[in-house]
């Protein structure tokens, strides 16, 4: 995966991940809203499958995403905006 690439995912992530956050604000207040709940479990099933994809070719974005015989090792390399993709 070329750099470019990995930026566009990484971007993708960030922007669903707002989004996600967004809707599950709203539904704090808003719990009988069922377009915004079916919104809700569209954009986290987006967003997980971004993540993985993500992850498939440059590793985890955070530490619960890392390997868990080896969770300490994710930090010791660069971090997902620092390096280019494999």
């Amino acid at each position: 995966m070329h750099n470019q690439q990995a930026n566009e995912l990484l971007q993708t992530v960030d922007e669903l991940s707002m989004v996600s956050l967004d809707l599950a604000l709203y539904l704090d207040t808003h719990p009988q809203d069922e377009a915004a709940l079916e919104a809700y479990f569209k954009y986290n099933d987006m967003l997980r499958a971004a993540k993985k994809e993500y992850q498939k070719y440059c590793g985890p974005l955070t530490v619960s995403h890392a390997d868990p015989n080896e969770q300490w090792v994710w930090a010791m390399t660069p971090f997902p905006w620092q390096k280019e993709c494999d």
